[in-house]
């Protein structure tokens, strides 16, 4: 865990093992308002595996932009846009 220049905490995960490709699962029965095709059994979402590919994008508002600025780039290889 590291702290940036304003106290946030910031939290990054390098080095997980990668698990295999989920597949999309099938969609249950959906009940409409004449015919219940799914009566007294719930849907449960599955919690998959999360897939991230990078940080995208990324808003902070701080007393001292150039502190933060200088951290997040020394240490994420940031790139300030719409500043």
């Amino acid at each position: 865990m590291l702290r940036d220049p304003h106290g946030f905490r910031v939290e990054v995960v390098h080095g997980i093992a990668e698990v295999e490709s989920q597949p999309f699962g099938s969609s249950a029965p959906v009940n409409h308002p004449f015919e219940a095709r799914r009566v007294n059994d719930p849907v449960r979402p599955r919690r998959p595996a999360v897939s991230v590919a990078r940080l995208g994008h990324l808003v902070t508002e701080v007393p001292n932009f150039r502190a933060a600025y200088g951290w997040y780039t020394a240490h994420f290889g940031l790139i300030p846009t719409d500043v």
